[in-house]
């Protein structure tokens, strides 16, 4: 009975581990930042929500990382960081900037 505790005990322990090494690799991957000018903001009803934040066009937005399976966009703009739903990504029309 304890040998059976323990056997699942390390499997979910190694489980565990190998899920945190995976998510580290892949959030290492996109390691750089991409930056865009914000031109327009499509949705009226998410453009009142986005305004209220700070991100409206003629600001800079830069994309620090994008969850797994295209969920979830964390950016910032200006000194705040923002996670945003696809939708809301999808809003935002952008041209990237020039990086000299």
């Amino acid at each position: 009975m304890i040998c059976e505790f323990l056997a699942i005990y390390d499997i979910y322990h190694w489980v565990l581990k190998w899920a945190k090494l995976s998510l580290r690799a892949l959030l290492n991957s996109i390691s750089d930042t991409l930056e865009y000018l914000i031109l327009q903001l499509l949705d009226p009803m998410l453009a009142i929500r986005l305004i209220s934040i700070g991100i409206y066009p003629g600001k800079v937005i830069k994309l620090i990382r994008k969850a797994p399976w295209g969920g979830c966009y964390y950016v910032q703009v200006d000194q705040s960081f923002f996670a945003l739903r696809k939708n809301e990504w999808e809003t935002i029309i952008t041209k990237p900037m020039d990086l000299k």
